[in-house]
């Protein structure tokens, strides 16, 4: 029976190739009259259908159809209009978008997604690029290129521009916020010239909402919804058969917290596969995690009934999840999603020892990981985690296992570092659920005081605040101030380094605010005051870019490694306060909401305070 998608393929191909024919150079031309042959394009159209197959947490040892699975989400643009799409003309006509959504709402899987569906429209050849796959080497256009060249055109950039001036592409680039750090202003650049120089190009990028990128003018932002009942139920008889998915349907509906929980497709998706092990639906996030983890740990194989693979590693549970625990945390400090064999190896050799287990059982650990569990997961030539979530819940872990003056020690050294913040911050969001009286006592709380009075350790204070004030200007202007008094000591001779570490708390401070929902304000607002101060001191501070999309900043966790942070200038200060200051007062991350939460950490705390008397006496 015949690939629909292969055929798709063959006719979109076979059309793109004889338009290309017509209108490229004589040397262009002739290499693609080597691809004009049946045999060719149909070698071509099977390549481009393989995007049609994915490996699921349901199936991990063999590949299933995007189809079979997925559910095509709702979203909601930027005047809260909800909607439905399924291809990327269902954005708008030639309009660039960017598609936000949080962890687990299924971003990559919805753009290859698009990829299949633009194919099947035949009339734009998709390509599509993962942006964690960029180095200061090769950019943007270098992995584009790499796309057709893995299809079977050659590495030819008149093709590729022929292709992006005509609109016979669109442009699919998956995950902004998994894009280095040190290439990110480049790609933003190399982005803009695209939108520029071609008219009739079509742009969609996917990316968590904290990522820069959402300050970019040209690009419409759509949002990703969260998952409703009738698409939930949908996943839920995807993956389970008829009356698994009826008890399990049955049973969500009765149970409220966890119905709130299972609000994208990643925890449906988990939840159905720890069910259909279980047949018990977990009642807290900490143990839907441990659950999905026993789950994948002690999987049994699906065709051998009764079966459970041995591990090699030979460890017990409890070791075997320290272990990964404290793996997690390191790659996670490293920012690491993916690495090699031989790099992972390295790394569980050190967690095993950390933990007290034998080093010399890396290659098994790892084996153990890939083979049984799945949560690594083999992507070209390299291993990723199945989702990062997975990565931050169990880094979270093992930070909840640190000696209390360990974890104080951490938490403020987080506290004094952007990077360090936006790196960690939904580990921390784990943190305040499965540990979260050190999480309040040494981070939350010390964090919006922080941010708002510059000091960590005027907490008791924040209620009595008048919060309705111009809060994020006022911060904004201290911010400026602090950078000009803390670096100007000497008149005219700044100390950049003192500069370097103003940014990095002015920056810290927006971020510890967006971190407690006061929106949207971080990085490219105080951008605009980092670029006054610039163009000011241009011939003196000469190690900064005038543009200001760049600021260097210590890292206090590790004080030989300077951090790169990207600022986006695109938008002043004002203009951005305007738009944004109403929904930081009443939104729904808004301060009415902020002071509630405020106060029910300080009764946490004062319910501590008391538990511990008790024990005392």
């Amino acid at each position: 029976m015949t690939n629909p998608i292969i055929t798709a393929s063959y006719s979109l191909l076979g059309r793109i190739i004889g338009d290309l024919m017509k209108g490229a150079s004589q040397s262009v031309a002739t290499q693609l009259e080597i691809l004009n042959t049946p045999e060719k394009i149909k070698s071509l159209s099977k390549k481009l259908a393989l995007y049609e197959f994915v490996k699921t947490i349901k199936s991990p040892d063999k590949s299933s159809r995007i189809s079979s699975f997925f559910v095509p989400p709702c979203f909601m643009d930027s005047e809260n209009t909800m909607f439905e799409a399924s291809r990327v003309k269902d954005f708008g006509e030639n309009e660039h978008c960017l598609i936000e959504g949080i962890a687990g709402q299924g971003k990559s899987i919805f753009m290859r997604h698009l990829l299949i569906e633009e194919i099947k429209l035949g009339q734009r050849l998709p390509i599509l690029i993962e942006l964690r796959k960029l180095t200061p080497e090769k950019d943007v256009r270098e992995i584009a290129m790499q796309f057709m060249k893995a299809l079977g055109f050659r590495s030819h950039e008149e093709i590729f521009n022929y292709l992006l001036d005509t609109g016979f592409a669109v442009l699919l680039l998956d995950g902004y916020d998994e894009t280095p750090e040190e290439c990110r202003m480049k790609l933003l650049d190399d982005l803009s010239m695209f939108a520029l120089k071609y008219e009739n190009l079509q742009i969609v990028v996917s990316s968590r909402p904290e990522a820069s990128i959402g300050s970019v003018s040209w690009l419409k932002k759509i949002r990703i919804c969260r998952l409703d009942k009738p698409k939930r139920d949908a996943i839920v008889r995807k993956i389970c058969e008829r009356v698994t998915a009826d008890s399990l349907i049955a049973k969500l509906n009765k149970n409220t917290s966890l119905n709130e929980l299972v609000d994208t497709p990643l925890f449906a998706t988990l939840l159905s596969v720890v069910y259909r092990a279980e047949l018990r639906l977990p009642e807290t996030v900490h143990e839907f995690y441990d659950l999905v983890f026993a789950t994948l740990l002690y999987r049994h194989d699906d065709h051998k009934e009764g079966f459970e693979r041995p591990r090699k590693s030979g460890l017990g549970n409890h070791m075997f999840k320290s272990v990964f625990e404290n793996f997690c945390f390191r790659t996670s400090l490293n920012g690491q999603l993916r690495l090699s064999q031989e790099a992972a190896t390295q790394i569980f050799s050190e967690s095993l020892k950390k933990e007290g287990a034998d080093p010399l059982l890396s290659d098994n650990f790892f084996t153990d990981i890939t083979k049984i569990t799945c949560l690594l997961v083999r992507d070209g030539t390299e291993f990723q985690f199945l989702h990062k979530s997975i990565q931050e819940y169990f880094s979270a872990g093992y930070i909840k296992r640190l000696p209390e003056d360990t974890a104080k020690e951490f938490y403020q050294k987080i506290l004094r570092s952007p990077q360090r913040i936006s790196q960690l911050s939904q580990s921390i969001r784990f943190l305040c659920e499965v540990d979260s009286y050190r999480a309040y006592r040494f981070f939350m709380l010390p964090g919006l005081s922080l941010a708002i009075f510059n000091d960590d350790k005027r907490w008791n204070e924040i209620p009595l605040y008048k919060w309705p004030t111009p809060l994020i200007m006022d911060i904004a202007e201290a911010c400026n101030a602090e950078i000009f008094l803390g670096s100007s000591k000497k008149n005219e001779n700044f100390d950049t380094l003192a500069i370097s570490r103003s940014v990095a708390v002015a920056t810290t401070r927006f971020l510890l605010l967006e971190e407690f929902g006061v929106n949207t304000l971080v990085i490219s607002a105080f951008a605009n005051l980092v670029k006054d101060m610039i163009n000011k001191n241009l011939e003196i501070l000469s190690n900064f870019p005038a543009d200001g999309t760049i600021i260097n900043c210590e890292d206090p966790i590790n004080p030989k490694l300077i951090t790169s942070i990207h600022v986006d200038i695109s938008r002043p200060l004002g203009l951005i306060i305007q738009d944004n200051l109403a929904e930081v007062v009443n939104g729904a991350g808004g301060i009415s909401d902020l002071r509630a939460k405020v106060i029910d950490m300080l009764e946490l705390l004062e319910r501590k305070r008391d538990s511990d008397l008790l024990d005392q006496i």
